[in-house]
């Protein structure tokens, strides 16, 4: 990028993404040379370079908007992501490393509340701020539910319905591909930020090795109704405001 031709603002993302990626660079190392993971390593790499790429993509419609520090904890949310996403490739490390896997989970989950307290009282809160913050909290579910899924392959629970958890809204954004009226933006609710919170809490526990089998699969399988259920609001939200403007 030519310094030159670049806003201020869009320097400061730049050295923040390059400083994401040094710090996802010693997981990387730690994956492919200590733990013996050249996918793990590889699948980290990947998964950050899309991020940044997607992040760079998404803040240049606004380049004259400076970073807000609770931007930038949200972005070390997505390198902390971008570690996890890496042992999704290496099942055996993951199911050896579960209790790295729980304190990097939970490490992220402490950044999260942070980053929206912090945003909203340097009153800094913003679209792109909310859009990076679920799209982290999105991406960080799916990972852990294939962690799950790993782990309950090893254990024997819980079963493979436990991607749901992290694939629904993803599905839903395939279908909105073919039904234009699902693009629509639904309103937050506390609905959701708990039933967030559940299936995060759900998929930890799946993780946690003490956790019986019999209680792992009730609370998965409690997690995706859950989740399915809060989805139906906004699904029904769309299909009336869908109704209203059509007259």
């Amino acid at each position: 990028m030519n310094d030159h031709n670049s806003t201020p603002a869009q320097r400061q993302l730049a050295r923040t993404l390059v400083a994401g990626g040094a710090a996802v660079a010693p997981a990387v190392v730690a994956y492919t040379t200590l733990a013996g993971a050249p996918a793990a390593g590889f699948a980290t790499a990947a998964t950050y370079v899309v991020l940044a790429a997607l992040v760079w993509s998404a803040r240049a419609r606004l380049p004259r908007a400076p970073l807000s520090w609770a931007n930038r904890i949200t972005l070390a949310r997505a390198s902390l992501t971008a570690g996890l996403a890496g042992l999704c490739a290496a099942p055996a490390l993951a199911h050896r490393e579960a209790y790295l896997v729980l304190a990097l989970a939970t490490v992220e989950l402490v950044l999260d509340a942070v980053d929206g307290q912090l945003a909203r009282r340097r009153r800094e809160t913003s679209e792109f701020g909310a859009r990076l913050d679920g799209e982290i909290d999105a991406l960080f579910v799916l990972v852990l539910s294939v962690l799950a899924f790993h782990e309950g392959r090893a254990r024997g629970a819980p079963g493979a319905f436990v991607l749901g958890i992290g694939a629904f809204r993803y599905l839903l954004l395939a279908a909105a591909l073919a039904v234009p009226w699902l693009r629509g933006e639904v309103p937050s609710s506390m609905r959701a930020k708990v039933i967030c919170n559940v299936n995060i809490g759900a998929l930890l526990l799946c993780l946690w090795p003490p956790a019986p089998g019999f209680l792992r699969t009730p609370m998965a399988a409690l997690a995706l109704a859950l989740l399915a259920w809060s989805f139906s609001f906004d699904v029904r939200y769309l299909l009336r405001k869908r109704r209203r403007s059509r007259g």
